[in-house]
């Protein structure tokens, strides 16, 4: 919608133009004058430029000259931009506003005519009163006339015939204070009759009754009368009844930003109505800060609310008050007049003529639901208010279904999916992007039934669910979900501490990133799009005959990107989907699967576009000659990082690689992965801070309810190190606390699993997983695995549980998928399997369970919807009238939380089940085993961490220090979180250790580990962690009273206190050591090479390092073994210098005897270290000409995508199972040895373990058929490589497999079907077909011999059956069937004539 006209406001003209469509809503503001000509015509002069005359003439003078206000409100996002100062536009929206909420009598309604149009209503409206005249006319939702009329300003407005673009001025983002405003003043109006139209209300009022009893509060005594006296007389009634009260409460608030922030902050956002119910279908909303309705202070309503709600023990006295006359007053909700006047208040809001009661109560008497408390339990303590939930109905029902709730929070879908009833979502009211926007309801019944339907539903649904529950189930969800609903909202609230300026510095320069990537992109397809206009220019010059072909062909050849070409494009989508298909035409991946399906472009896709590397060979691309870096970084640094030859630490100064860029086939892709990692962090986290006031701090929502594996949630999880390391304590009078889970799923894997060899290794701190792994892996002792056999055996222990294919184990392993790798991955795998058979075993067992159905309830049933649906989303039934159940697998963890999987594709007759017994698995079978094998431990780990932070919580609350520790963040077995200073670090050792490290019976230890600092970054620091015997000795030394009794202080713990102790730990521990493993150091030379062989301690080991270089290393070139063992045992002698004295023999790495001292000059610094100072980071950087001099264009690389055809279809040759090695070739002595000789057969590609069969999809089930007798749970994985493309894993065959017979018979199927094809356009003229049967009619029967001898060669299982017959009717069946065409039949029994 396009609307322009004038607006007269103070006897004043202007011109006004109102852009409604379905995503925006636009408004402009012309003056008739030049702005040269304003204080000309304002002191009666006569204007000397052009005046607009017509509101039909503003698109001739749509520029700044003209143009006096621009506002632009979004409808999805609420986001409003400016031009100017909207001043007018306030007049104008205020008067809109005014006029569509207002109610004329009928007597002042001249027209209000509703015709209905070829697909859309229209209504023709006029009223006039001694207020206002309005008259329009309304197309469905837009306007195509308007006119209104108010006081002193009249607006009137017809359709437009022409459309202005808001992108012909820079609009700037309007402050939040001011989006409210416009908000509020847009905001979509709506009465319960219009709420009728889109929405079946039959729940709510039946045949004009009423079924609920939904009331609002909006003064101080109706709260008291009607809400805190009969909820208090109800809670004692239920517990006179022996039954606890269920009350819901909820909370409406102005948005989502209820934080701790200053209360005339105006980003902050706070609570404007409480919604509550007790009894069915009956229901209050308590108006707080509403914008069209009186209120109830919030705070004093929370604080009488929390006097009931809040956690205490005993007995708690209540003051309520009562009228002095009863008759004035119902004190039960049940007695409600459904009939009355709902929407009146009390005459009086005072408490005049009532007295107060008081009443005794227990908390225990209360169960206080919600749905999704999470968010209400922080908007109380806004308030200062600490409810506490009984029960959350969405975490309830995550628990019955994850599937059903992942993802979403509302509590209208249950509400409709459960009770049939169509609650009202606030986009039904305000329309979509108003989610948040209840304070500015405008009808007093529209507001009841939104706000009070969410306490009366969640009410009504806590009973349904708690039904669906086992009591097993409940009683997990109330020890190990409830507590962290109450403890978590805190944590929340408070947020995390930042130094702005520093965090807003590294945002802008994450912001001029993004800018340098598009302006790179933008170049990069510039090129392209500047050869393919300069290439059809020539086709239309050839076409036209101006040029020959010859011509044509030399002048390609000659083709460059103009200077400066550009392209400048949205990053959308769409957009997106443009450039990279159908300009660089690069290959498609996968397709989204909607009615329109759209090549995809998710983070998958472009890593596989990424990884398709060019070929050495290929010389004609688009070559970036050098890396472009990212804003700040100095290169100086960065080149001579690059001349050591320390790549890793010079790509933490590069924003595109030049390396990366060069070998990759589509590098835009490379740059669409950039752009979205720093999109995606700068939206999270600097965007925020940067456009709202968040004074100082980052602010992240946790979910309990949005995991299967029910790890608890928090946006915080992909924060980069440069931001955690300006993460602070919550104020100077606190210090950081962190401690984490020290590789807890691999400790909970060894353990259920059984694998008690290891489960006993891994009860000692000083032993680490992977290490220990690679030494059963490898044969070989713990402390002599490198850091890159760990790593290796890090990623398989990885991959394993997670269910990794071997080339994605290839990938992460080597960096690289080939031949050579890929042997190493299997081997590496394989080996690892034999050494790990308990965790296999317990792998296997999980996953295999998924895949059998599992009964339960219809209730159930209904509640996840596992019924089976036809193609149109109806259910199916059965010949008996029942509706079909769905298959549903379930997997669960040790707390009996569960994960289902759909099994509608698994087979469940005995031959699949006996060959799943066998471990044979199809491709439908493996997408559920493969996650149903990680469920348990991940749950598991889940559960812990959870167990460990409530005992954690509940311990500070037993040593009353609860209001001393803020929760800052927790992410996976992570918790960051405050601690005052006044709080001495060793005893919050004691707390940790004893709460959060547990043990459990047939478990390995689950050890934490604790750091203490200033910043996130300091607290992440592995030097600085505490080892866990250091944390034991030092309690015991608290427990001693060694530290003494207080009062402390610690402004800087690590500084003060921490760092010295474990220092001189680490300096004892390896004593400790070196005197077990040489016993006579003190009086015998201190034997270097002994030592090192038998230091089997690697943890401790590793502590030696944290010294100085002492004896200087040899000046020359050595192995990175060397290197290793000649540093550490330089820097043992650095150690044992302070250890012994000065003089001491010592037999030398080199053994040779000589004396220990120090070495005068020695290097102290390690050269391989790579720092990067984060202050390089916030430099000031120029965006101008970001990819000058970078470029070397090949126009041999555009041509060919010009010429390629459009949207071709991604083939994968680099999928899991594609394999070119030989592992059955013994005699082989290298890799290249083994590489398959591809010429062996015609149709197949035998390798290691697996088989290649190369076919058309069509021939696939005859393969099958063929292959049926082979079948094996073990032997070779036959993997169908399809002509049409793509490829898919079937089954193992065993070694009775003939492979040239099956290469032989794929070749004759083929044949054959070429043959039938050909046959089907010839017309045999000396013999009859009939179905599949040749017959042949001979002169005699003597020649049949003849014939059948000649037909033997084209002799194939897949071709026709041939009948010979004699002209006396002899008949006679050949023992085979042929393949040939039928010509060469009529050539024979022609010959033969």
């Amino acid at each position: 919608m396009y609307l322009a006209g004038r607006i007269k406001f103070d006897e004043e003209d202007y011109f006004l133009c109102w852009k409604d469509i379905k995503s925006a809503e636009c408004f402009w503001v012309f003056s008739p004058y030049h702005k040269d000509d304003a204080l000309n015509v304002a002191m009666g002069n006569p204007a000397t430029q052009e005046v607009i005359s017509s509101e039909f003439r503003l698109a001739s003078f749509y520029n700044e000259n003209y143009v006096l206000e621009i506002m632009k409100r979004l409808k999805v996002s609420g986001g409003v931009q400016t031009w100017g100062q909207p001043q007018i536009l306030d007049i104008v929206l205020d008067t809109i506003m005014f006029a569509k909420s207002y109610k004329f009598a009928n007597k002042d309604t001249q027209q209000n005519l509703v015709s209905q149009m070829v697909g859309s209503t229209r209504i023709d409206f006029k009223a006039q009163d001694n207020n206002l005249l309005l008259e329009y006319v309304q197309v469905d939702s837009y306007y195509r006339s308007f006119h209104v009329k108010r006081a002193n300003i009249e607006i009137q407005l017809t359709e437009a015939p022409f459309k202005l673009k808001e992108s012909a001025f820079t609009l700037t983002e309007a402050d939040r204070l001011y989006r409210k405003k416009v908000l509020s003043k847009t905001i979509k109006d709506i009465d319960y009759n219009a709420l009728c139209e889109s929405l079946d209300m039959s729940w709510y009022k039946k045949d004009g009754v009423k079924v609920k009893d939904y009331r609002s509060i909006d003064n101080l005594r109706d709260f008291e009368l009607q809400i805190m006296t009969p909820l208090v007389q109800a809670i004692i009634q239920a517990h006179n009844n022996s039954n606890k009260l269920d009350v819901a409460v909820d909370t409406e608030t102005s948005g989502l930003n209820v934080y701790k922030l200053a209360k005339n902050n105006p980003d902050k956002d706070h609570v404007v109505a409480i919604p509550i119910s007790w009894v069915d279908d009956a229901g209050f909303v308590i108006f707080t800060d509403m914008e069209h309705f009186a209120n109830v202070d919030n705070d004093y309503v929370s604080a009488r609310l929390g006097e009931l709600f809040s956690k205490f023990n005993g007995q708690r006295t209540i003051e309520v008050w009562e009228p002095d006359e009863p008759a004035c007053h119902d004190n039960s909700m049940n007695k409600m007049d459904l009939f009355g006047d709902t929407n009146a208040s009390s005459k009086s809001s005072s408490l005049n003529g009532c007295h107060k009661v008081t009443y005794v109560i227990e908390r225990a008497w209360i169960n206080l639901i919600g749905h999704n408390t999470m968010f209400d339990k922080k908007a109380f303590i806004d308030s200062d208010q600490y409810f506490y939930f009984d029960n959350d109905t969405m975490q309830m029902a995550f628990d019955v279904s994850s599937k059903l709730i992942k993802g979403s929070n509302k509590l209208k879908v249950l509400t409709r999916r459960n009770f049939g009833h169509e609650t009202p979502e606030l986009t039904d009211i305000l329309g979509k992007g108003n989610e948040d926007k209840y304070r500015f309801l405008t009808d007093r019944e529209v507001a009841e039934i939104y706000g009070c339907a969410d306490a009366d539903y969640t009410r009504k649904l806590f009973p349904f669910l708690r039904k669906l529950m086992s009591d097993t189930m409940y009683e997990r969800y109330q020890a190990l979900d409830v507590p962290l609903l109450n403890i978590l909202p805190r944590s929340e609230y408070y947020g995390l501490p930042i130094y702005e300026d520093k965090a807003l510095a590294l945002g802008d320069n994450v912001y001029k990133d993004i800018e340098r990537l598009k302006e790179f992109a933008w170049e990069y397809v510039g090129a392209f799009v500047s050869v393919y206009k300069q290439r059809e220019r020539l086709e239309a010059k050839k076409a036209a005959g101006l040029i020959t072909v010859d011509e044509y062909n030399e002048a390609i050849g000659t083709i460059t990107p103009e200077q400066g070409a550009k392209y400048e494009f949205d990053f959308t989508p769409t957009e997106l989907r443009s450039v990279v298909f159908d300009i660089l035409k690069y290959p498609i991946i996968s397709w989204t699967t909607s009615d329109h399906p759209q090549p995809k472009l998710d983070k998958y896709v472009m890593e596989k576009l990424i990884k398709m590397k060019r070929s050495e060979e290929d010389k004609s691309f688009n070559r970036l000659n050098k890396s472009i870096l990212v804003t700040g970084a100095d290169e100086q640094k960065y080149e001579k990082l690059l001349e050591k030859g320390d790549e890793k630490g010079a790509g933490k100064y590069e924003l595109i690689s030049a390396s990366e860029f060069n070998k990759t086939k589509h590098p835009l892709a490379l740059i669409l992965r950039k752009y979205a990692e720093l999109n995606k962090e700068y939206t999270a986290y600097f965007k925020p801070i940067k456009e709202t006031n968040m004074e100082g701090k980052i602010y992240k929502s946790y979910s309990l309810a949005r995991i299967e594996t029910r790890r608890i949630q928090n946006a915080a999880q992909t924060m980069k190190g440069n931001l955690k390391a300006l993460v602070h304590a919550y104020s100077d009078d606190y210090y950081l606390l962190d401690f984490d889970m020290s590789q807890v799923e691999y400790r909970i894997m060894l353990s259920l699993a059984g694998y008690m060899e290891m489960v006993e290794r891994m009860k000692d701190p000083e032993r680490d997983y992977h290490t220990e792994t690679a030494s059963l892996v490898n044969n070989i002792p713990a402390h002599k695995v490198d850091k890159k056999t760990r790593k290796n055996a890090k990623s398989v222990s990885f991959g394993v549980p997670y269910g990794l294919g071997d080339r994605s184990l290839c990938d992460k392993i080597f960096g690289v998928i080939n031949d050579d790798t890929l042997f190493k991955t299997r081997l590496l795998l394989s080996k690892w399997k034999k050494s790990n058979k308990p965790i296999m075993d317990f792998l296997n067992k999980e996953r295999d369970n998924a895949l059998v159905e599992q009964a339960m309830s219809n209730e159930l049933r209904d509640f996840m919807d596992a019924w089976v649906r036809d193609e149109n989303g109806e259910y199916v039934h059965d010949y008996k009238g029942d509706r079909v159940p769905k298959p549903t697998g379930f997997i669960y963890d040790k707390y009996g939380f569960y994960r289902t999987f759909d099994l509608s594709k698994i087979s469940q007759d005995p031959a699949a089940k006996q060959r799943r017994k066998n471990g044979v698995y199809n491709g439908e079978e493996a997408k559920i085993r493969r996650p149903a094998g990680n469920f348990p431990i991940q749950c598991f780990a889940a559960e812990l961490f959870r167990i460990i932070l409530i005992r954690f919580y509940n311990r500070c609350e037993q040593e009353g220090i609860n209001d001393k520790i803020i929760w800052h963040m927790l992410i996976h077995d992570e918790l960051l979180c405050s601690v005052h200073k006044s709080i001495h670090p060793f005893f919050i050792y004691k707390i940790v250790k004893e709460s959060c490290m547990v043990t459990m019976k047939g478990h390995t230890k689950y050890f934490v580990g604790i750091n203490i600092g200033n910043t996130w970054g300091e607290v992440k620091d592995d030097a600085r962690e505490a080892p866990v015997y250091f944390v034991d000795r030092i309690i015991k030394r608290w427990d001693a009273g060694e530290f003494g009794s207080g009062p402390f202080w610690f402004d800087d713990p690590w500084n003060e206190l921490i760092r010295d102790e474990r220092a001189q730990y680490v300096d004892t521990r390896i004593n400790e050591l070196i005197h077990q493993v040489q016993p006579n150091i003190d009086h015998e030379p201190i034997n270097v090479p002994f030592i090192m062989e038998h230091f089997d301690n690697y943890t401790v080991r590793a502590y030696v390092n944290d010294y100085s270089l002492n004896t200087p290393l040899p000046d020359r070139k050595m192995s990175d073994d060397e290197k290793s063992d000649r540093t550490w045992s330089s820097r043992f002698e650095t150690w044992a210098l302070g250890h012994f004295p000065e003089g001491k023999p010592i037999v030398t790495f080199d053994s040779e005897l000589k004396t220990l001292h120090k070495y005068v000059g020695a290097s102290q610094e390690d050269d391989d270290a790579t720092e990067i100072d984060l202050d390089d980071l916030f430099a000031k950087d120029d965006l101008s000409d970001v990819s000058k001099g970078y470029w070397s264009f090949d126009a041999d690389e555009i041509n060919d995508a010009y010429d390629a055809t459009p949207r071709e279809e991604y083939y994968s040759d680099d999928e899991d199972f594609m394999y070119d090695l030989d592992m059955q070739n013994h005699e082989a002595s290298t890799i290249a040895d083994m590489l398959v000789n591809k010429s062996e057969y015609e149709h197949l590609q035998v390798m290691y373990e697996q088989t290649l069969v190369t076919v058309s999809k069509k021939f696939e089930d005859k393969v099958k058929q063929y292959l049926n007798p082979f079948i094996s749970s073990n032997g070779t994985m036959i993997v169908f490589k399809y002509v049409e493309g793509g490829a898919s894993r079937w089954l193992c065959v065993n070694n009775e497999l003939d492979w040239t017979a099956l290469d032989q018979f794929i070749a004759d199927t083929m044949e054959a079907s070429e043959n039938q094809r050909r046959n089907l356009t010839y017309k045999p003229q000396l013999f009859t077909v009939a179905g599949n049967n040749i017959v042949i009619t001979l002169q005699t029967k003597a020649k049949f011999g003849n014939c059948m001898n000649w037909l033997r060669q084209f002799k194939n299982d897949n071709g026709y059956t041939v009948i010979l017959k004699s002209v006396l009717s002899e008949i006679v069946r050949l023992p085979f069937k042929v393949s040939l065409q039928f010509k060469e039949i009529d050539n024979y029994l022609r010959r033969d004539k």
